[in-house]
């Protein structure tokens, strides 16, 4: 049975999403136009779709539109950087997805946040089975359990704290905007003058506690978002890391310090 439906263009593309679903376990099936992707998404044996922007026979907005005239399944547009990747990003969210990502991303990044999509519409116990626990520093996190422990001691964490936890760790050691935190764990659309991302990015610092090093576990880049250190990124932080993201790290913990 169908889980997850990819309608791409591009072959190529198609065929690397596709694999790396299978490769996790999430069964998917991937067609090529928007006429199919009706059919197979409202066909049922789907539990999200994730379409291209433009399509042989219209984009992925039209797909979005008339899925969601029969459905409210989970629905994630991939969309190009450009000019119009910003009107193209609201336009989605105001038709009806549940996701928005910005071509060119990682492999990684389409993987965590089809399990947050699918996490959010209660589909994620059936499809995506017991993750892999994941480890960095003195930290242990269970995405399947949603449970977190540092030096072995349980630490109590809200549903997005763990949520913001989990991105920043699977992408440990490069930067995660205040749109993608927003838009992957809140569900919405980040907008300027939102604190939420950084209350709870704040409260988490609080818990965690730095590094066993006493390096910075979270790090906020200037009017980007948030970095979560390797434990070499942390040691050596001065040679790792390119100039510019350098220029832009805060020491500062308190969030109210990183307004930008």
């Amino acid at each position: 049975m169908t889980s997850i439906l990819i309608v791409e263009t591009d072959k190529a593309f198609s065929a690397t999403l596709r694999a790396c679903l299978d490769d996790n376990g999430i069964p998917a099936r991937a067609v090529r136009t928007a006429r199919e992707g009706v059919e197979f998404a409202l066909g049922g044996g789907c539990d999200l779709v994730a379409a291209g922007a433009v399509l042989p026979d219209g984009t992925g907005l039209d797909l979005l539109a008339a899925v969601r005239a029969h459905s409210d399944m989970p629905f994630m547009l991939m969309g190009d950087s450009g000019p119009g990747a910003g009107t193209q990003r609201i336009l989605a969210f105001e038709t009806g997805a549940d996701d928005f990502l910005i071509r060119p991303f990682s492999i990684r990044e389409f993987l965590a946040r089809v399990r947050a999509v699918l996490r959010r519409a209660g589909k994620s116990s059936r499809l995506l089975g017991r993750e892999p626990v994941m480890e960095v520093a003195d930290l242990r996190i269970d995405p399947s359990a949603r449970t977190v422990t540092r030096h072995g001691e349980p630490v109590q964490l809200t549903s997005a704290e763990f949520g913001m936890l989990e991105l920043l760790v699977r992408r440990a050691g490069t930067v995660v905007t205040r749109d993608e935190l927003s838009e992957v764990v809140l569900g919405r659309t980040y907008v300027p003058y939102d604190r939420s991302v950084d209350v709870h990015i704040s409260s988490l610092r609080k818990k965690l506690g730095r590094l066993p090093g006493g390096g910075k576990r979270i790090r906020t880049v200037r009017g980007t978002g948030y970095l979560h250190a390797t434990p070499p990124l942390a040691a050596q932080a001065d040679a790792a890391m390119p100039t510019g993201v350098k220029r832009l790290l805060l020491e500062d913990s308190d969030f109210a310090a990183t307004a930008s």
